[in-house]
C-alpha cells in the first residue's frame, strides 16, 4: 500500500533543509496516524538523527525554542507556525527504526519523508486495517508505560485513535500485570 500524505511547504522545507546538512527527518506520531484514519492533521512533529545543537545550527535564521532538553525536543518558528523537531530517541542505535522502536502503539510508530515514503517497520499498516492496537514492544520486554498506568493509557490512545478500534494484544506485555 502506498501513502501519500501532503505535507504543508514549511514541514516539507524543514525536512529537505535538514536532508540537505545530511540528516535525516521525518515525520512521525499523530499527523500519520490521523491521515490514515482520513482525519484533519492538527500539528506535525519531526524527528531526525541531527542534535539541538545542529538543528539551531541549520535554522540559524529562525526563532527556536528548546521544548525538553531530555528528549531533546526543538520547536522551530516560522511565522505563526510551530513545528517540533526531536531528535531520535535511542533502542537499537542512533536511527529511525531505533527512535520507532521505543514508541507506545504501532500506530504510531511510523514515519514518512515526502521522498522516501512511509517507513512501517511494525507492521503498523496491517494493525490499523484490522483495527487492532497493538504496542510496539514484544512480550515481555520493558515497556514506557508505567504498569499502573497501562489500562488507561491503552483506553485514551484507543478513544484517540478510534474509537471503533479494539485491542487485541497490548496486555501482554506488561509483565506479571493483572488485568
Amino acid at each position: 500500500m502506498i501513502v501519500t500524505i501532503e505535507l504543508p511547504i514549511e514541514v516539507k522545507k524543514i525536512i529537505e533543509r535538514l536532508n540537505n546538512s545530511n540528516f535525516e527527518c521525518y515525520v512521525v506520531g499523530g499527523a500519520i496516524r490521523d491521515n490514515l484514519l482520513n482525519r484533519s492533521i492538527e500539528d506535525y512533529d519531526l524527528t531526525t538523527n541531527a542534535s539541538v545543537e545542529e538543528i539551531k545550527r541549520i535554522f540559524f535564521d529562525h526563532k527556536t525554542i528548546e521544548i525538553n532538553e531530555k528528549r531533546e525536543t526543538i520547536a522551530i518558528i516560522k511565522d505563526d507556525l510551530s513545528i517540533e523537531v526531536t531528535t531520535y530517541r535511542n533502542k537499537e542505535g542512533f536511527t529511525i527504526r531505533g527512535d520507532l522502536s521505543l514508541r507506545d502503539f504501532t500506530i504510531n510508530a511510523l514515519a514518512y519523508n515526502h521522498k522516501v515514503g512511509l517507513l512501517d517497520y511494525f507492521n503498523s499498516l496491517e494493525d490499523s486495517n484490522n483495527k487492532v492496537i497493538r504496542t510496539v514492544n514484544e512480550p515481555g520486554d520493558d515497556v514506557i508505560i508505567p504498569p499502573a498506568g497501562s489500562c488507561g493509557a491503552a483506553k485514551k490512545r484507543m478513544e484517540e485513535d478510534n474509537p471503533n478500534m479494539y485491542c487485541l494484544d497490548w496486555f501482554m506485555c506488561f509483565k506479571n500485570e493483572r488485568i
